[in-house]
């Protein structure tokens, strides 16, 4: 969704603002794509997701939970990639307003692309699967 989202927003600033806003919205699609793929990619590793148990069963379920459950150990890399998205965003920002090669706004805007996406889903689960 996020990257739909951020190419028919990088279509439509080239169209209307011309090509550098264009791709500055797309640049900034594309690193909001690449921070969310990384930050889910940690938060999965760092706590893997447990089987779901059947309804009725969830109080049972949590009590069976041995208290002395020792955490998996994540790879060297999801830490980096956790932090790393945030040097990333950082340095294209730096790049960006210091040697002014994009336009901030347009880069601002594909930033967003993410929040945009999750209102469309939501809006799509809301209706049920209606669309």
């Amino acid at each position: 969704m996020t990257l739909g989202l951020g190419l028919v927003g990088a279509t439509v600033a080239a169209i209307r603002w011309g090509s550098r806003p264009g791709l500055a919205f797309a640049v900034g699609a594309g690193l909001a794509w690449i921070n969310y793929r990384w930050l889910k990619q940690g938060v999965t590793l760092i706590v893997p997701p447990g089987p779901s148990p059947p309804p009725g069963e969830a109080e049972s379920a949590a009590a069976a939970i041995p208290s002395e459950a020792k955490p998996a150990k994540a790879p060297r890399i999801v830490f980096a990639k956790f932090f790393g998205r945030y040097v990333l965003l950082l340095g294209a920002l730096y790049v960006i307003l210091s040697y002014s090669l994009l336009p901030a706004a347009a880069f601002f805007a594909g930033l967003f692309v993410v929040v945009a996406a999750v209102l469309v889903e939501l809006v799509y689960e809301l209706m049920g699967h209606r669309m």
